[in-house]
């Protein structure tokens, strides 16, 4: 076997374990979108009548997807302590690989709304930039709810390697597991070379840069892996050997 059709032999192997996307619409994002300012201040009401006009968009219990100036389409959380939330992430069900996404993956974004999804890190980039900073992280672990706040978080440009920082802190979580993350740059397997998406289920996220650890959370881990340091982790409460079972990333306008 020659080394073409060996590489092609993998890739058909890998590609059979991938869900098929039911013919929802794929979420991506670049840097050239409109970040709408207050559109996931929507009503439920207006969720609702949107729906029952027979709108493509999925309708989903507390969420709704909306459009913003350039086609851009976006998920929001239009409850959750009053709304107005935008879904950057979120593992519900684990029908999207996570693992074995490239650079430019992470990047543009992947996923659907009705199930798991990263909007990209280049529409992350945007929305901090247009005033979205208020961060909040909602999960779920052996049926506990959890969630953490965060103030001021940013996300640089690309060239930046889209570096991430945040200020204050707050939530019902037992430790800010996320500090580990605070200053650090995005990786994934691919790009730039630093070890830990290699050495922890080929994910991309925000790695700490360490000898000793790659970071206290990976909420880009594989789904339901009980592999140390590979799945869905916050260690304070899921150790690294566990998944949460539910995760949700949102950005809000902070307050001016």
């Amino acid at each position: 076997m020659d080394y073409f059709t060996w590489w092609l032999a993998i890739a058909v192997f890998f590609h059979q374990f991938q869900c098929p996307d039911a013919g929802h619409k794929k979420v991506k994002a670049h840097e050239k979108a409109v970040v709408t300012t207050d559109g996931c201040k929507t009503t439920l009401g207006q969720e609702k009548r949107k729906c029952e006009k027979g709108s493509m968009l999925p309708c989903l219990k507390n969420r709704t997807a909306l459009e913003s100036l350039k086609g851009q389409l976006v998920l929001c959380d239009t409850k959750t302590d009053g709304g107005g939330w935008v879904i950057i992430q979120r593992r519900i069900k684990g029908d999207v690989e996570f693992e074995n996404k490239t650079w430019a993956q992470y990047r543009d974004g992947f996923g659907s709304f009705d199930g798991d999804l990263w909007i990209g890190n280049a529409m992350i980039r945007k929305l901090t930039h247009a005033g979205y900073t208020n961060l909040r992280i909602d999960m779920e672990y052996h049926g506990e709810k959890l969630h953490a706040l965060y103030t001021h978080f940013k996300v640089k440009e690309e060239s930046h390697f889209y570096q991430m920082s945040y200020k204050g802190f707050s939530g019902n979580v037992r430790h800010d597991d996320f500090k580990s993350s605070n200053g650090m740059k995005f990786a994934t397997f691919d790009f730039p070379d630093n070890g830990c998406s290699l050495w922890y289920g080929r994910t991309g996220w925000w790695w700490q840069v360490s000898k000793a650890s790659c970071g206290a959370t990976n909420l880009n881990g594989i789904w339901a892996c009980k592999d140390y340091g590979k799945g869905i982790y916050w260690v304070a409460h899921t150790t690294n050997q566990r998944s949460l079972s539910f995760v949700e990333m949102k950005l809000r306008k902070s307050d001016p």
